[in-house]
C-alpha cells in the first residue's frame, strides 16, 4: 500500500490543482458509469429492471439518510489541528461500523417497514444482500473525504476514479454474462467488498489507525458538531426523493421501472453545479466576513446565468426530443416515461438560482434550509397519496418540484433581505436575454426537426424504430446547437463565450 501511494504523483500545492484533480476524477468515474442503465435496460424485462431500480434506489437512499455528516467532520476538525486526527478518524470509522452493522440487522431482522414501504414482492427476497451492502458502504464511506482532510487529495482522487470505473464493470459483467438480477447484485456486493478492504488497508497501514485510537469524548465532540447538519441533510434527503418511496409504495415493478427511466438525471448537469457551489462557498464566506452583500448577489447572479447557458437549452432541447431521447437511450418499450421526463426536467430551471452559499455564511440563515424543507415534507406527506392516485408517477414529481420552487422562493426573499438587494444588484440578470433568445431559435429548429423529418424517413422508421429516432435526434440536436451558439455568440460576443468555456472546464 505504501509503494503503491509513493507512485501516486506529487501533491499539488494550489486549491486549483487540487480542484482540477477531483473534479477529474469524478469526471471520470461519472464517464465510465453514464453507459449502465442503457446496457442493464435492453438486458433485463421492465419488471427485472424495476426490481433492480427498487433495490439501488433503496441502497442510495438509506446510505445517503444515515450518514448524519460524520464522515464530513473529518475536513473540519482535523486542518483547524483542535484532535488528535487518528482519534477523529477511528471514532469515524468507528461510528460509520455502528450504523452499518445496524442497518444489517434491521434488513435481517425488522424489515417490516421496509416490506411496507415497498410493496413489491421480490424486495424481501434481497433483504439480506441489500443489508451486507449497506454495512460495506457505510464502512467505506468517509474514504473520499478523509485523505482530503489529511492533505492526500491525489490519493482520493485515485479511489474515486479506480473505484467507480471498477462499478461500471462489475455490474455489468455479471449482468452480461448471466441475465439476472441476482447476478448484478452479487456484482455490486464484490464491489462494495473491494471498496471497503482498500479503505481499510488504507486506514491501517498507511495512517496507521488503531482499534484503540477509538475515543468517545472525541466521537461526542464530532456529534455536537455535524448533528443539526445532519438532520438537515436526512431531511432533505427524503424530500427529495419522497416521490420515488411514493412511487415504490403504490407501483409494481414494471410502473418503477418506467419511474426510474422517467427521472433519470446527467451527473455532468449535477457535477457542473456541485462544482459551481464549491467553487463559490469560501468566496461569499469571504466577502461575508468583509461586509460585501452587494458584492455577494452580483457574484451569485453571475455564477447563476452561467449555468443556466448550460441548464436552459438542455431543458429545452429534451423537453422537445423527450420521446426521441428515450427510443434512443432506453427503447420504445420506455415510452411511458416521457411526461414523467418531462416534469423531472423542471428540476434544471429550479436549481438555476445558487443560494446554497448565502445560506452557509450567515449564521441568521443557518436554520432557514430546516424549516424550510421540514414543513415542505410535511406538506408532500400530506399530500403525497391524492396526487399519486389520481396524476400518477408523473404527478408525484410534479408535487416534489413544486414544494422545491416554493422553498427556493422563500429562499430568495430571505437572501435577498438579508443582503439588502436593490434593482440595480440584477444587471447580470440581463445576459439572460441573450441565452433565451438562442434556446428560441435552437428550439424552433429542433421542433421543425421533430414535425417534418419523420415524414420523410417514412418509408423505413417503422421497420427501424430507433435508427430513425436516432436521425432525428442528431439532426435536432446539431441544429439547436448551432443555433443556439449562433444566437447567444450575437449577444456575449466571442471573448464572452471563451470566458464561460474556460469556467465550465475549471
Amino acid at each position: 500500500m505504501r509503494k503503491l501511494l509513493k507512485k501516486l504523483g506529487r501533491e499539488p500545492e494550489s486549491l486549483s490543482g487540487k480542484t482540477f484533480i477531483l473534479s477529474l476524477a469524478n469526471m471520470v468515474g461519472m464517464g465510465a458509469n453514464i453507459v449502465t442503465p442503457f446496457v442493464l435496460v435492453r438486458i433485463f424485462t421492465k419488471q427485472e429492471y424495476g426490481l433492480l431500480g427498487m433495490i439501488f434506489f433503496l441502497i442510495t437512499s438509506v446510505h445517503s439518510i444515515v450518514g448524519l455528516n460524520v464522515s464530513n467532520s473529518a475536513a473540519y476538525f482535523i486542518p483547524r489541528g483542535e484532535l488528535e486526527p487518528k482519534r477523529v478518524l477511528a471514532s469515524i470509522q468507528g461510528l460509520n461500523l455502528a450504523l452499518g452493522v445496524a442497518l444489517f440487522g434491521v434488513m435481517l431482522l425488522a424489515p417490516q417497514p421496509i416490506l411496507w414501504l415497498f410493496k413489491s414482492e421480490s424486495v424481501g427476497g434481497y433483504l439480506f444482500a441489500i443489508g451486507l451492502a449497506l454495512f460495506l458502504w457505510n464502512g467505506s464511506r468517509a474514504m473520499s473525504l478523509v485523505p482530503i482532510a489529511l492533505g492526500k487529495s491525489v490519493v482520493s482522487a485515485t479511489y474515486i476514479a479506480a473505484t467507480e470505473s471498477l462499478r461500471s464493470v462489475c455490474v455489468l459483467l455479471p449482468g452480461l454474462i448471466f441475465g439476472s438480477v441476482s447476478a448484478v447484485l452479487y456484482g455490486f456486493l464484490f464491489w462494495s467488498l473491494i471498496r471497503f478492504l482498500v479503505v481499510w488497508r488504507y486506514l491501517r497501514v498507511s495512517v496507521g489507525i488503531r482499534a484503540r485510537d477509538f475515543d468517545v469524548d472525541t466521537l461526542r465532540r464530532l456529534l455536537r458538531y455535524c448533528l443539526p447538519f445532519g438532520v438537515t441533510a436526512i431531511i432533505i434527503t427524503v424530500f427529495t426523493k419522497y416521490h420515488g418511496f411514493l412511487v415504490g409504495h403504490f407501483a409494481d415493478d414494471e410502473q418503477f421501472a418506467v419511474y426510474r427511466v422517467g427521472v433519470l438525471q446527467s451527473p455532468l448537469m449535477m457535477l457542473v453545479l456541485e462544482s459551481a457551489i464549491q467553487i463559490l462557498t469560501p468566496e461569499i464566506a469571504r466577502l461575508q466576513n468583509e461586509g460585501n452583500r452587494h458584492e455577494i448577489m452580483r457574484l451569485c447572479l453571475r455564477a447563476s446565468v452561467k449555468v443556466a447557458a448550460l441548464f436552459l437549452p438542455t431543458f429545452v432541447f429534451l423537453f422537445l426530443m423527450t420521446e426521441e431521447f428515450i427510443i434512443v437511450c432506453f427503447t420504445d418499450a420506455y415510452l411511458a416515461s416521457s411526461n414523467i421526463m418531462r416534469a423531472n426536467l423542471f428540476e434544471f430551471l429550479i436549481v438555476l438560482l445558487i443560494l446554497d452559499p448565502v445560506v452557509r455564511a450567515y449564521e441568521e440563515l443557518k436554520y432557514l434550509r430546516l424549516r424550510l424543507y421540514g414543513a415542505g415534507l410535511i406538506a408532500l406527506f400530506l399530500m403525497g397519496e391524492w396526487v399519486i392516485t389520481n396524476w400518477g408517477a408523473a404527478g408525484a414529481v410534479a408535487m416534489t418540484l413544486s414544494v422545491y420552487f416554493i422553498n427556493k422562493l422563500v429562499t430568495l426573499w430571505r437572501v435577498a433581505q438579508t443582503l439588502g438587494a436593490a434593482r440595480e444588484d440584477l444587471k447580470p440578470l440581463s445576459d439572460l436575454r441573450h441565452i433565451f433568445r438562442g434556446c428560441l431559435a435552437g428550439g424552433c429548429l429542433a421542433a421543425a426537426s421533430k414535425l417534418w423529418l419523420p415524414l420523410a424517413l417514412a418509408g423505413w422508421s417503422g421497420r427501424y424504430p430507433w435508427l430513425a429516432s436516432f436521425c432525428v435526434l442528431a439532426v435536432a440536436g446539431v441544429s439547436f446547437l448551432g443555433a443556439y451558439i449562433l444566437f447567444v455568440e450575437g449577444g456575449f460576443r466571442l471573448h464572452r463565450l471563451k470566458e464561460l468555456a474556460g469556467w465550465v472546464r475549471r
